[in-house]
């Protein structure tokens, strides 16, 4: 089931029975409602009697099945409240996640500003993390709080707004207001989507290439592992370590250092195993340093029995990321052998078709324009922090260097511990944070720092293998995510370099 399948239509009387079912499932079960009785087929028919052209109700099907349903209405029964709405949405628990929710919002905002209100409210209670993601994914901004407003459950609720603007309607009101949160992502997304998906393929290929090829070179773990890697190379060998810790249990402790320190500063042993990483060509390194090393992980050269190619001339440096990180892995589990090599082999093989599957996720627009260029004070950019955990850590500090790189603005990757800590110190009102969620219970406390950053008036967007989030990515076993959780600022970065 997709959000591909999903057919918007009008609601009818005869709906209701299903309508009702959801609807009363909410105030039975949850706070996406603060209704504690639930409606009679009565009161539900005079529900959809206030609603029409301008205030439309409607129902979302999969195969004949009604699985959701959302509504515009009068934000106040003032008149003066007829330039703007509010937007409600429902789906049934059975369907939720597989985009009925992203369908509806998307057919009510488009009606909405077709109608030529100003703009949107979505009025959610603070805990209902899945509906915040929904409607940030959309467009809709975090714009405030209700604290301990309502009651229910045994607990004190609060309520979140968000919003989404549409100047040009704010416009015909002669009062266009300061806020532009509501433009399309069409008119600050520069056409980059076929080149990414080019390069997203490309990859693709030369993973399934390097994956068919004879074995990897296998490291002596007994003896010292020291991973070197110049320039960017360097977040693959940590990267890499990592690997080597996780599945070895700690057993293995591949040593990271940059390359030119180590020519510079660092001494090596004689029972050093240096293995280089370089995006160019091996002769672009030190000789000393090729000469130490057992194994030279690099472009369009072959040395220590590694043989790649395919990195600057054709992909550029995503392309001999996606190289490298494949070839350090295959010597990884090559090194450890058994169970290991077994699980991060199995892991490698899901990579292809997932990177494959990466152009059809688009970011929200709410992620384009928190990216964009001119978003913070006086036109310059934006700051913005990038936090995950475990691999995803490495991610976050690979993405904010790309991002220093490609749009010219202050970007900083820290752990997603650090982050209660460190973004009330760095934060203003116009820095974005961007949480790569972990996947299972440690995404939960992802969802807690983001609720109290919002609280704290920081734009959050979250990065995740939910379709619905800000910034998705392809859900693939964890070992492998750091090829894929970079995608989406990738694609960003593409963007933000070609409109600053």
């Amino acid at each position: 089931m997709s959000s591909q399948r999903t057919l918007i239509r009008r609601l009818e009387a005869e709906d209701l029975t299903a309508v009702r079912e959801i609807y009363n499932h909410a105030v039975r079960r949850s706070n996406s409602t603060l209704d504690t009785e639930e409606k009679t087929p009565g009161q539900m028919l005079q529900w959809l009697d206030h609603h029409g052209d301008r205030y439309p109700a409607v129902a979302a099907d999969i195969d004949g099945r009604l699985v959701g349903y959302g509504s515009l209405s009068q934000f106040a029964s003032r008149g003066g409240y007829r330039a703007s709405a509010e937007i409600s949405v429902y789906v049934d628990p059975r369907f939720q996640g597989v985009g009925v929710g992203t369908a509806l919002c998307g057919w009510l905002t488009r009606h909405a500003e077709d109608t030529g209100f100003t703009g949107v409210l979505a009025v959610i209670t603070s805990d209902n993390t899945r509906s915040r993601r929904l409607f940030t994914h959309a467009g809709y901004t975090y714009t405030g709080v209700l604290n301990d407003i309502g009651y229910k459950r045994g607990s004190l609720v609060d309520l979140a707004l968000y919003q989404r603007g549409f100047p040009a309607n704010r416009a015909r009101y002669g009062s266009p207001g300061a806020g532009d949160a509501g433009t399309p992502a069409a008119a600050c997304l520069p056409d980059t989507d076929s080149a990414f998906a080019r390069a997203v393929h490309g990859q693709a290929d030369a993973v399934t290439a390097l994956l068919k090829r004879d074995e990897a070179p296998a490291l002596d773990t007994s003896r010292p592992i020291v991973l070197a890697g110049a320039g960017p190379s360097l977040h693959s060998c940590h990267t890499a370590a990592a690997w080597a810790r996780l599945l070895s249990a700690g057993r293995v402790r591949p040593v990271v250092l940059p390359a030119h320190t180590l020519s510079a500063e660092e001494p090596l042993h004689a029972a050093d195993q240096l293995v280089l990483v370089h995006s160019g060509t091996p002769e672009e390194l030190p000789a000393g340093l090729r000469a130490a090393a057992g194994f030279v992980v690099a472009d369009h050269g072959v040395q220590g029995g590694i043989a790649l190619g395919g990195g600057r001339g054709r992909g550029g440096r995503a392309l001999a990321r996606a190289v490298e990180l494949t070839v350090l892995a295959q010597m990884i589990a090559a090194s450890l052998g058994g169970g290991a090599a077994q699980e991060l082999t199995s892991a490698l093989r899901t990579v292809a078709d997932a990177l494959r599957r990466t152009p059809g996720l688009p970011p929200s627009d709410g992620a384009v324009h928190a990216l964009a260029p001119g978003h913070g004070m006086q036109g310059h950019p934006a700051p913005l922090i990038v936090a995950g955990s475990g691999l995803d850590a490495h991610t976050a500090a690979e993405v904010a260097e790309n991002i220093r790189h490609g749009t010219y603005r202050w970007a900083e990757g820290i752990h997603l511990d650090a982050v209660p800590h460190a973004v009330p110190e760095a934060c203003g009102f116009t820095t974005a944070v961007c949480l790569i969620r972990p996947p299972g219970p440690a995404g939960r406390q992802a969802d807690r720092q983001a609720d109290l950053l919002r609280s704290r008036g920081v734009r959050v967007l979250i990065s995740s293998d939910d379709e619905e989030s800000d910034m998705p990515f392809p859900e693939v076993p964890p070992l492998v995510r750091p090829f894929v959780t970079v995608l989406p600022f990738q694609r960003l970065v593409s963007a933000g370099a070609v409109t600053k």
